[in-house]
């Protein structure tokens, strides 16, 4: 996977890219960072897993377990 962001933090707004392979076992969806930039964002090795909220055609919802932190994928065609 790869994914594209913009952390926003106080008056600052950091763009950042990480890579890295996933799996989905027990309506948990796992993955593992492989690259990222800037590195101490996701560092390289760290693995986090999410719980499952919801998926849809063009939308996939998680909830991240260490933080609780939710998320939403969006498909892009």
């Amino acid at each position: 996977f790869e994914v594209n962001g913009v952390i926003h933090a106080c008056d600052k707004k950091t763009p950042f890219v990480w890579r890295g392979n996933w799996y989905v076992k027990d309506g948990k969806f796992g993955y593992a960072t492989t690259y990222s930039n800037p590195p101490d964002e996701y560092p390289v090795g760290e693995t986090f897993e999410d719980e499952i909220v919801s998926v849809t055609d063009s939308e996939w919802t998680m909830v991240e377990q260490s933080t609780g932190n939710k998320s939403i994928a969006f498909r892009i065609k």
